[in-house]
């Protein structure tokens, strides 16, 4: 045993101050014999894990991919992050395969987002950021939130399609899709889901019969869904001539005083925001905020959406809008070292995990729940 009280093997102990090189990056290790380092050691149980985990995959591009992302996690000081979530990476890899096996293509973007949506997308993490810098996921959030969303519809068509009510849930979507201007397709999927909750609430066989009682029952449950649901109500009340009407409580506006107290809570959190991607995420919600706009559009600001030499313009929907002398300190510290390197003309202000990707709505409510909720409740 030495002096700090740590346990020696047998061997060790004839030669208490022995050391060795690292046979793998030549770091000093104590002891003898030639183990490797702590870091190294984690790098070899990754590739002895991805090599005893091979029985698993049956196509060749998955094995391959596994093998690429344990060598690229290993080579760029990752290899940490590849040993807590090996078992998350290898449950979507496995599914990856089982998806390729069945419909027998090869693997490419077109796969991957017809197996998993954006959120698991997001969940798998190192993954996705691999998939992402080799190329094979091209695609931002937007084209694949896109295109689950379409996949959503299509499933809840094809659930609601033994619905004595389905026809008219369908000439509820045709007449959203004849809208002018045209909705966005998140705006469709938020009307049409309010309509089947209304019809799956109303227990009835025609959307003609559905009744006031069954409009207040779905409100007292989901308050929440008045917007949504007020664009079915008055698509039922003109073609069949009801009288319904939406009764949830009217909320009232946030006090003046309570929005600057969110404010200045906002302002005391960046400048004490232990890193980077927590002041950019409340740097995001600072300016959804001031600018009464919607944190997604916000989220999409890029380098060229800002006055990054008077630090006092901001460029929104194609309009310049000037933002106080206050903000300065806080806008100046928002260039990405990539753009101020020149590696990138124009990328993202507030950049996300994955290459494509801005930060998401869920990351940055975490850091503002984590940084200014508390300061509030003080």
């Amino acid at each position: 045993m030495t002096l700090e009280r740590k346990p020696l093997c047998k061997v060790c102990c004839v030669h208490p101050a022995a050391s060795h090189p690292c046979p793998d990056c030549g770091a000093t290790v104590n002891g003898v014999g030639d183990t490797p380092c702590l870091e190294c050691a984690i790098k070899r149980s990754n590739v002895a894990q991805q090599l005893g985990a091979q029985h698993l995959l049956t196509q060749e591009s998955v094995r391959r991919l596994y093998a690429d992302f344990i060598r690229w996690g290993n080579d760029t000081g990752r290899a940490n992050k590849l040993a807590l979530g090996a078992a998350r990476y290898l449950q979507f890899l496995v599914r990856l395969d089982a998806a390729l096996q069945q419909r027998a293509v090869p693997l490419d973007e077109s796969v991957l987002v017809q197996v998993f949506t954006t959120e698991e997308l997001r969940r798998m993490g190192l993954l996705s950021q691999h998939l992402a810098e080799t190329g094979l996921l091209g695609d931002d959030a937007l084209a694949r939130r896109r295109r689950s969303d379409e996949r959503l519809l299509a499933a809840r068509r094809e659930a609601i399609a033994g619905q004595p009510w389905a026809e008219d849930f369908d000439r509820f979507e045709r007449a959203l899709l004849a809208r002018t201007p045209a909705i966005s397709l998140r705006t469709h999927k938020a009307y049409t889901h309010a309509a089947m909750s209304l019809l799956t609430q109303a227990s009835v066989a025609r959307a003609a019969q559905v009744g006031q009682q069954a409009v207040d029952g779905l409100l007292a449950k989901k308050p929440g869904m008045k917007a949504s649901l007020s664009i079915f109500i008055a698509h039922l009340n003109a073609l069949h001539g009801l009288q319904l009407k939406l009764k949830s409580k009217s909320s009232k506006p946030v006090p003046l005083v309570r929005q600057a107290k969110y404010v200045k809570a906002l302002l005391e959190a960046i400048e004490s925001a232990p890193s980077r991607p927590a002041r950019l995420a409340l740097t995001a919600k600072l300016l959804s905020k001031l600018l009464n706009a919607p944190l997604e559009r916000i989220l999409l600001l890029r380098h060229s959406d800002l006055d990054f030499q008077g630090l006092r313009k901001l460029r929104l929907d194609g309009r310049w809008i000037e933002l106080p002398e206050r903000l300065q300190p806080i806008l100046a510290a928002l260039p990405s070292p990539k753009w101020q390197a020149g590696a990138d003309a124009d990328p993202l202000v507030f950049e996300g995990r994955m290459l494509l990707d801005s930060l998401s709505t869920a990351a940055v409510d975490y850091q503002v729940n984590r940084a200014v909720r508390t300061r509030l409740k003080a």
